[in-house]
């Protein structure tokens, strides 16, 4: 019965409807008994059927492998994805057309032609893929679709195989250098450099009277020929945090557009950035729930774009109200929207001590919404709080410079207002 209804299935609309006229022509034949209108009904009724029983008749053993050049895309980058056919059968197949599992936010037709295989022929056909959203995603199954050469059957065959694919957050390349670390009053090097060596400088110098001889760095004294020892304690931690306003009531827009992609795509891009940097990371909600675990080196940029293309808005979330560790770290970054209530957010919750850095980037969902913007309000607040400040513009593929762009001026403020110290 089911064999029945499958073959069924395999006939075209066209061969549908070839079998509906040749039933009415038929019908319309045996009233007003004109047996030539009869012949034509019996023609147009029997058509469908004999080509579904050859197509049905018809045998092809095909083996098919699929491969993708990486199974972790960004939004916006492109993947390979190649499929392998061969005829394991001992007739030659022919014309096939595929239909490849795959969605539509990949940017591609999933329907492509392969032309007829000799037995043990082998034909690799080669697609691009284009993801335009971020998720975990299936490929496949792959189907194999027969037609008749009428069109009025096509029989299908799947396969069972089916390959994942993460797509992450768009990472924007930052071209501003991280924080300066005599902001921290701790020397000319950069962060960067700080958290290749770690807490305790070992960079040795020439030894001084007074110096602790506990203090002497012997290899290096062999190595000069003259006392050195190590230089001061710094007493450094690298140490970052990325807070993201991931209440769904903060943010507009729907689908790949919205303000909350945007907020991702910073805090990917910023989270790289520092990373690369040698800081530790963790990135939090608004309320301070974790979102990503403790995150450092070269593996804490795969594990945080992993952990990122699958975070959703939350509802119902109330902002923290008092001081919490999760807002409390050498540099913290606040990617938040511009709405009610997150100016006193932002000024009670600055930075802990004056060396800490915040910087805030504020997303005004006005953009998306088309209200009355209230961003320029929350800028000032945040400046009011000791952030430094700036405003994350929507955004998309071809303008996501912006980013760069507001992460080099929050530094800019960083670096002046060192300067301003020093004098």
């Amino acid at each position: 019965m089911s064999r029945a209804r499958s073959l069924v299935d395999s006939l075209t609309l066209r061969g549908k409807g070839l079998i509906a006229v040749g039933v009415g022509l038929g019908v319309g034949a045996v009233l007003s008994g004109q047996r030539d209108l009869l012949s034509v009904a019996l023609v147009a009724i029997f058509l469908p059927i004999v080509s579904l029983i050859l197509v049905a008749r018809t045998s092809f053993a095909l083996g098919c492998t699929r491969t993708l050049s990486t199974r972790h895309i960004c939004v916006g980058d492109r993947a390979e994805l190649t499929l392998t056919l061969e005829n394991v059968g001992g007739r030659r197949t022919s014309t096939l057309l595929l239909a490849d599992g795959i969605p539509a936010s990949m940017g591609l037709s999933t329907r492509r032609i392969a032309p007829a295989l000799s037995p043990g022929e082998q034909r690799r056909i080669a697609t691009t893929i284009h993801p335009q959203r971020r998720g975990v995603f299936s490929i496949g199954p792959l189907s194999v679709i027969a037609p008749d050469p009428l069109g009025l059957v096509r029989l299908r065959r799947s396969f069972r195989g089916v390959d994942t694919v993460l797509v992450t957050p768009r990472v924007v390349p930052l071209s501003a250098g991280s924080p300066h670390a005599e902001h921290l009053g701790r020397g000319d090097a950069t962060l960067a450099a700080l958290a290749a060596r770690g807490d305790d400088d070992v960079v040795p110098r020439e030894y001084r009277t007074g110096d602790d001889l506990r203090r002497v760095h012997w290899r290096a004294s062999a190595r000069t020929g003259q006392m050195m020892v190590r230089r001061e304690e710094q007493p450094w931690t690298r140490q970052a945090v990325i807070i993201v306003d991931d209440r769904r009531a903060a943010h507009a827009g729907y689908g790949p557009h919205s303000s909350f992609e945007n907020a991702l795509s910073a805090t990917a891009s910023i989270g790289v950035h520092l990373l690369q940097s040698g800081f530790d990371l963790s990135v939090v909600g608004l309320d301070g729930h974790p979102l990503t675990p403790r995150l450092s080196g070269w593996d804490g940029q795969s594990l945080l774009l992993d952990s990122l293309a699958v975070i959703d808005m939350r509802e119902d979330i109330s902002p923290i109200r008092g001081t919490t560790q999760a807002w409390n770290a050498d540099f913290v970054v606040a990617i938040v929207a511009a709405t009610d209530g997150m100016e006193t957010l932002l000024v009670t919750q600055h930075p802990r001590r004056s060396a800490d850095l915040g910087i805030a980037l504020v997303i005004d969902p006005a953009e998306w919404s088309g209200v009355e913007p209230v961003g320029s309000n929350v800028l000032q607040a945040a400046r009011t709080g000791r952030w430094q400040a700036a405003a994350l513009p929507r955004f998309d593929a071809t303008t996501s410079a912006v980013v760069s762009h507001a992460w080099a001026d929050c530094l800019r403020e960083i670096t002046t207002d060192s300067v301003a110290g020093r004098r």
